[in-house]
């Protein structure tokens, strides 16, 4: 299949703060690729991306940016007929987050290990049309609050409210929990 190159590069010019570039390419010439009929004579994807995090004491900043484009497929079928397979297609989204543990201001035992989170988010794509209509372009704000049984053991509940920017789009509300064990 295709081969893809990419890495991530983060870097520390502050205490505290952590600065973070993102690349990946990916070429497709030739190839069979599953669900296309024929092989693909081009259609290159490229991704890239910034990413910056704030950590200090009981406070905890982040913010991440993205963007990708998918080349225009072509399938060659045994026809010799080239047609396009996928329309170009870009991605772009971004979020900006902001949490602080509530030890910071407070012993007591109950609120000490709790950690209010508030997220913003916004995701937008162009091109192939059956993508954007999966892909319901959105604005996302998530208020969450985080219950910290130890450092590495969280139980994240959050509220997510939707707005799609696509016409006929319902918009939502969710409501998600989970426990998260690092190591």
């Amino acid at each position: 299949g295709p081969k893809s190159f990419g890495g991530r590069i983060g870097v520390l010019p502050v205490p505290y703060v952590e600065l973070g570039g993102s690349y990946m390419t990916s070429k497709i010439k030739g190839k069979k690729v599953a669900g296309v009929a024929g092989d693909l004579t081009a259609g290159d994807y490229t991704f890239w991306g910034v990413d910056a995090a704030y950590t200090r004491g009981y406070a905890d900043l982040r913010f991440e940016y993205f963007s990708s484009e998918l080349d225009t497929f072509f399938s060659q079928s045994e026809a010799a007929t080239a047609t396009a397979a996928v329309d170009k297609t870009d991605w772009e989204a971004w979020y900006a987050q902001a949490a602080y543990q509530l030890s910071g201001i407070t012993d007591l035992p109950i609120l000490k290990n709790l950690e209010p989170v508030i997220r913003y988010s916004q995701f937008s794509v162009k091109g192939f049309e059956e993508f954007v209509a999966e892909g319901k372009p959105e604005d996302k704000l998530t208020v969450g609050l985080n219950y910290l049984f130890a450092p590495s053991l969280v139980w994240k509940n959050a509220i997510s409210m939707r707005d799609f920017r696509n016409a006929g789009a319902q918009n939502s509300t969710e409501y998600h929990t989970q426990l998260a064990y690092g190591f």
